[in-house]
């Protein structure tokens, strides 16, 4: 996407470019960060009543560690610590349901091009260079 046109676009100039994706942190943004509808819509709740039980029950359990989240942060844009002698990874994920995630991201994503390859290049001219 665009965060990795802009990290090709900047790597002349020797500015790198990460996106940082963080998975659940025990913040305040599930307690006092939350802030439900003062007037919800009642064809709507069947959609927002689990989200809505689901962080009031979640709100503190959060696994990832704000601190460590940041120290890693600093190592990462630093290449100091665990991460000197690394290069910035184009995506930088915190915590390990964020890595879980990613991964089944990568997965799916894996099996739609394997599905549509045939048809995606279906849209070539015959007498075309190829890549």
């Amino acid at each position: 996407g665009i965060t990795l046109a802009l990290r090709e676009e900047m790597a002349p100039l020797g500015i790198e470019v990460t996106v940082v994706e963080p998975g659940a942190f025990r913040t305040s943004i599930l307690g006092k960060g939350f802030i439900p509808a003062k007037t919800p819509i009642k064809d709507f709740a069947p959609l927002t009543q689990p989200l809505t039980t689901h962080v009031a029950n979640f709100s503190g359990k959060q696994p990832g560690d704000p601190a460590k989240a940041a120290q890693l942060m600093v190592e990462a844009l630093t290449k100091t610590g665990r991460c000197k002698g690394k290069a910035l990874p184009s995506r930088l994920l915190l915590g390990k349901d964020a890595v879980k995630l990613g991964q089944g991201v990568l997965e799916q994503n894996k099996r739609e091009l394997d599905e549509w390859a045939e048809l995606s290049g279906s849209t070539d001219f015959a007498d075309s260079c190829k890549p």
